[in-house]
């Protein structure tokens, strides 16, 4: 696939605070990225996703891709979890109930069927997942958030096998 510029990147950057995801500084991530893409200049583009919600994220996709103006890459900074119940991986966003909260927003696990659905019908070529455990399965190699979203059409996925510090 050839990319003509500017390169386009969504950032999804949800902060929920509750059983399932603890908040942690978004301007760890935030701020390396933005900063690389401004040394592009022109030849990038960045959007920041408000709200930070499935919901928004699939309207968002659908918004770009009408406008002839689609996004390239999709950069989710935030909470990946493993569900052993499941035995699948998922991300955390922020529930769609508490987007006027300025704090202790709920998290809707988005797992990753749903996920490589929407990304799949939007034609993303490149999925960052700067979020923990996006790489991990337990039984099925095929069950992690990575592994599905390659397997259902995302051409490239990076992903992470076991949870990090951010600092």
């Amino acid at each position: 696939m050839t990319l003509e510029p500017p390169v386009r990147v969504l950032l999804v950057s949800p902060r929920p605070e509750d059983e399932s995801a603890g908040y942690f500084d978004h301007r760890s991530s935030a701020l390396p990225l933005v900063a690389a893409l401004e040394q592009l200049g022109e030849l990038a583009r960045l959007t920041v996703l408000a709200p930070p919600t499935f919901k928004a994220l699939e309207e968002e996709l659908y918004r770009a891709v009408k406008a002839g103006t689609p996004y390239h890459v999709v950069h989710f900074d935030g909470h990946g979890v493993f569900s052993k119940e499941r035995g699948l991986g998922g991300l955390c966003f922020e529930d769609p109930g508490d987007v006027t909260k300025t704090g202790k927003r709920k998290s809707e696990i988005i797992f990753t069927e749903k996920l490589a659905e929407a990304l799949h019908k939007h034609r993303i070529p490149l999925v960052f997942l700067d979020a923990c455990q996006t790489a991990k399965s337990e039984q099925d190699p095929t069950a992690s958030v990575a592994a599905t979203l390659l397997d259902r059409g995302v051409s490239s996925v990076v992903a992470m096998s076991h949870s990090v510090l951010v600092e």
